[in-house]
């Protein structure tokens, strides 16, 4: 089926089928992944977007120039930079089966609930899927139907683009796997293809909560700047990098708001001196135990409320 969108209530089943079907395109067309190496994104001066759901006292310790966070393994590194090879993989891959990815990292930002200082963010690009699937523009040819986008290139047609490189256990989580056999039911998935899987509605949000509010974030913040965005589109590679699962997630404005005044908040609370309350309990919640800040944070302890600590150094 060969999909171009006129209006941008296109079925999202569709719109996922018109992305794997160039995902696969791209992978016929090469045999070798042509992955771009990254160095180490190094200590932000902000408070990011992509720590949208994450603990508020995490993002408030990140913030802060006087705590020093336990350093990486070199399992943890190495997932990193694996991450960032498929990211630059997969866009290729998607690229070069006819899926226009623009606006690679683009900068976006917003000042969330009255925060002093912008909350930030980086999305991983833009997809025109009024673009990707060819010239024709015949209608229906007794076979297949072709709706032919009369704004090509227009914002109406754009989707925000969110890659991740999932774990083994991530991985599971968003097709639905039950047990380990091969032939173990995948719960969250409509649709196999011969390079993936298209995720059932509302996978994302209900097992991955972290990924869907910051794909929220993302958008809220794109819309602020006059991209109508009115939903994205998550690709996730599982471990050995072979498939990719996608969902099309509708742009959420509660749940974007609901982010947003978290993330604010951890700014306020920054700029304020305020270390706040643990949002997660350690030695019960799998949060804490790779937390980076899990040292510092047992030192205050759970807390009643935010704890008044001001920076020693400030940038």
């Amino acid at each position: 089926m060969e999909i171009i969108d006129k209006h941008p209530d296109c079925d999202n089943e569709e719109l996922a089928m018109a992305i794997i079907a160039g995902w696969e395109k791209g992978l016929r067309k090469s045999d070798i992944y042509q992955m771009e190496v990254f160095g180490d994104d190094g200590p932000r001066g902000y408070i990011g977007m992509s720590q949208a759901g994450r603990c508020r006292r995490q993002v408030v310790l990140n913030r802060r120039t006087d705590f020093e966070p336990s350093p990486n393994t070199p399992s943890q590194l190495d997932t990193f930079r694996v991450g960032h090879l498929l990211e630059a993989d997969t866009r290729a891959c998607l690229v070069r089966g006819g899926v226009q990815i623009v606006s690679d990292q683009l900068a976006v930002h917003s000042f969330a609930a009255g925060a002093g200082e912008a909350v930030h963010g980086h999305i991983d690009g833009l997809v025109h899927w009024d673009l990707f699937i060819g010239t024709e523009a015949n209608g229906f040819d007794g076979s297949r139907e072709v709706i032919y986008s009369e704004y090509p290139h227009s914002w109406l047609s754009t989707a925000l683009w969110e890659h991740k490189k999932l774990g083994d256990y991530p991985w599971k989580l968003c097709i639905g796997k039950k047990g380990f056999k091969k032939d173990s039911p995948m719960e969250n998935v409509v649709r196999v293809e011969d390079g993936g899987y298209v995720l059932r509605q509302g996978t994302l949000q209900r097992v991955q909560h972290e990924y869907y509010q910051q794909m929220q974030c993302y958008m809220m913040a794109l819309r602020d700047r006059g991209v109508p965005v009115t939903r994205g589109i998550f690709t996730g590679r599982n471990p050995d990098g072979k498939a990719i699962a996608i969902e099309v997630i509708p742009f959420d404005a509660p749940e974007a708001e609901i982010a947003m005044a978290r993330l604010g908040q951890c700014v306020n609370d920054y700029t304020n001196g305020l270390i706040p309350v643990q949002d997660h309990t350690p030695g019960k919640d799998w949060n804490c135990d790779y937390c980076a800040y899990r040292g510092a944070c047992d030192e205050f302890g759970p807390g009643d409320g935010p704890i008044k600590l001001e920076l020693e150094a400030r940038e």
